[in-house]
């Protein structure tokens, strides 16, 4: 079995093998079926310059280096790719190239009406036996447009690392409570600064430099009960943050994709209650009532909800545990790992039939 993925961070993974950094979930894929992991070339996000050329750039480099692994693999391999910048340019090639291997493919991002068009032209000339999305709602969406012919669908939600994200290995210094947001991707840090602007209680939100960057505007309306965090913080420092937090609040855009999935899942790990506006690509993992509250993206809904939490510990702490519970038991890398193995299980066992049939 061959993993593809994007280039791997050597620093992080010398601090994983130190126990200060979370683990990759693809690796834990690996070491169940003893697999070969193959670095590609970063998505157009991880480039510089004008998007069109990034995306060329990108585009150009994987399709290269999607041909060159198909042709090295032997025959009736399984490739899992990791993402849609890998996953579809072997996709195409193996179509052009001839079938040989069955390609499992991870998807993040195709969930735009865009992406989604585009999907259904080129379906016929994708080779894919088996797609996983990270929530249901993505699941309905890729179904839909792949029709009753497409290939099988699955769910398998992006993991966390329940060993390195664990209350109990973490150290809070700060004294002061406070309520915690944090990252950038379809952040909406405009509706959360209205909705604490009024309230007697200290907000914490760490966001990346390249926030501030994009949103200048937007800085002089940051309420004087909120401190903006852009430094880098090691995951050490991150997961002390996340065990000072009295809760965690997820200011989304509406979006089709998981925004905000990996900051929601690790504060779930560290038993903390997350709040979070509404958002179609909210993860299944953070259930309304049950493990967190979901409001509508308006102020005064998102204001109150933030209070009702304040002034009741006691129900806080019971939404916390239940995420707590249900993260350790589903959502942990290694149940993302049995996940993907068992589709893919699923998936061979079917081509074998087909074959020996």
């Amino acid at each position: 079995m061959f993993i593809v993925i994007g280039p791997e961070d050597n620093q992080w993974l010398n601090h994983i093998r130190l126990g200060i950094a979370p683990r990759f979930d693809y690796r834990l894929v690996a070491d169940r079926c003893h697999g070969e992991i193959r670095e590609f070339y970063p998505s157009s996000a991880m480039l510089s310059g004008h998007k069109l050329l990034r995306s060329s750039r990108s585009l150009a480099a994987n399709t290269w280096l999607a041909c060159q692994t198909i042709r090295s693999i032997p025959w009736g391999s399984v490739i899992y790719s990791t993402g849609e910048t890998w996953g579809l340019p072997i996709a195409l090639a193996s179509n052009v190239m001839g079938r040989r291997h069955i390609h499992i493919a991870y998807v993040h991002r195709i969930y735009s009406a865009t992406w989604l068009r585009l999907i259904r032209y080129l379906r016929p000339f994708l080779h894919v036996d088996g797609w996983i999305c990270i929530t249901e709602f993505q699941a309905g969406l890729l179904r839909r447009t792949l029709g009753r012919k497409g290939a099988p669908v699955a769910v398998v939600s992006q993991g966390v690392d329940t060993a390195f994200f664990d209350p109990n290995r973490a150290h809070s210094h700060r004294e002061q409570p406070y309520i915690l947001s944090v990252g950038a991707e379809m952040r909406n840090y405009p509706l959360l600064f209205e909705a604490v602007r009024d309230l007697d209680t200290r907000v914490i939100v760490k966001a990346s430099s390249s926030w501030m960057t994009k949103t200048r505007q937007q800085l002089t309306s940051i309420p004087g009960n909120t401190e903006l965090l852009t430094d880098h913080l090691s995951h050490p420092e991150l997961r002390d943050l996340y065990a000072g937090a009295s809760f965690v609040v997820m200011p989304l855009y509406d979006t089709p994709q998981a925004a905000g999935i990996t900051g929601i899942l690790e504060a779930l790990a560290m038993g903390k209650c997350v709040i979070a506006s509404r958002s179609r690509g909210l993860p299944d993992a953070l259930i309304d009532g049950s493990t967190g509250i979901v409001v509508d993206p308006d102020v005064d809904k998102l204001a109150q909800g933030i209070r009702d939490l304040l002034s009741q510990a006691d129900q806080t702490a019971s939404l916390g545990e239940n995420g707590y519970r249900l993260i350790r038991k589903a959502y942990s890398l290694e149940a993302y790992a049995e996940g993907v193995m068992n589709f893919i299980n699923q998936i061979a066992a079917k081509a074998a039939c087909r074959q020996s049939g």
